[in-house]
This record gives structure tokens, sequence and C-alpha cells, in this order.
């Protein structure tokens, strides 16, 4: 699936986004992360082995938010 054009020049510029996943207790856990893009395909950063990357090899549901420039709330 090809990236929203938007969103394509947002991860280029050097937005940051939200990455959720799931707790070994079902609650979410969200971090600030780094993304990048190799085409059409996202890419984030991490250090080790920290908590998120335990919960992927666990449970691979994941959402991934971002914030664009100008499309804030009030």
């Amino acid at each position: 699936m090809a990236l929203h054009p938007d969103l394509a020049a947002a991860v280029d510029a050097g937005v940051h986004g939200h990455l959720v996943t799931i707790n070994p207790d079902g609650s979410p856990q969200v971090t600030v992360i780094w993304v990048g893009r190799d085409g059409d395909e996202l890419l984030v950063a991490h250090l080790g082995s920290g908590q998120k990357i335990r919960n992927i090899e666990r449970d691979a549901r994941v959402v991934l938010s971002f914030e664009l420039p100008g499309t804030s709330g009030p």
C-alpha cells in the first residue's frame, strides 16, 4: 500500500510518531519514536531490547500515529 504523499513528506521532514504496543497485562505502552522510510515501508528506530520490542515480539499488534504540522485541533 502506498503512503499518502503528505505522510511521506512529513516522515522525510523528520516528524516523530507515537508507537503503541500492548504490555503483558493488556495495557497500552506508548513511545514517541523516530520514523523513517524506505520507499513506502516505514522504519522505526530503537536502542536495545526495551519494553516496546519485547511487547512486539510477544504480540505484533501495534498502532503508529502521527501529528502532522497544521492538523492538530484548536
